[in-house]
């Protein structure tokens, strides 16, 4: 093939991949992990890893109560909560923090992410918290978090 037509065929390909819907979240990716993301990039990556640790503690309650978790007691949730949700959310953060936010977004996110580790700190000193649905402080950063855009880290 002419190099010409490689070239023409090599910009198509570029045009193409850079298409998709207006709000695709993955147009314009940037390739260097150290490079600050879109606030829209941002959120929807973090989207995908709330969603992610969503989903692997549905799997582990399931298997752990059998389908039937809101009959299990007090106590075996609590376990739960210890050796589950904690590890959990904190890889979840952990996560979250390894991404690069938009320079004008850095405070706004370092501020849901502090909100977020303090709250799993409380959950992890009272697992009653998260036990039953109340941790103000998750509730917080989800809210938080939520109006940034990244909606599926509400917990």
């Amino acid at each position: 093939m002419p190099v010409l037509a490689r070239i023409a065929l090599l910009c198509l390909l570029a045009l193409v991949a850079g298409c998709g819907a207006e709000d695709s979240p993955r147009l314009f990716v940037a390739s260097d992990p150290d490079l600050p993301l879109s606030r829209r990039v941002f959120a929807a990556r973090a989207n995908e890893i709330c969603y992610s640790t969503k989903a692997q503690l549905e799997a582990a309650a399931d298997r752990l109560f059998e389908g039937g978790g809101e009959a299990a007691s007090q106590r075996r949730r609590r376990d739960f909560v210890v050796r589950y949700g904690v590890p959990l959310l904190r890889r979840q953060t952990a996560a979250i923090e390894a991404l690069v936010p938009p320079p004008a977004e850095r405070g706004t996110v370092a501020r849901i992410l502090e909100f977020g580790n303090k709250a799993v700190a409380e959950v992890r000193r009272n697992p009653d918290l998260l036990v039953d649905g109340r941790s103000p402080g998750l509730a917080k950063a989800g809210r938080l978090a939520a109006r940034f855009g990244a909606t599926e880290c509400r917990l």
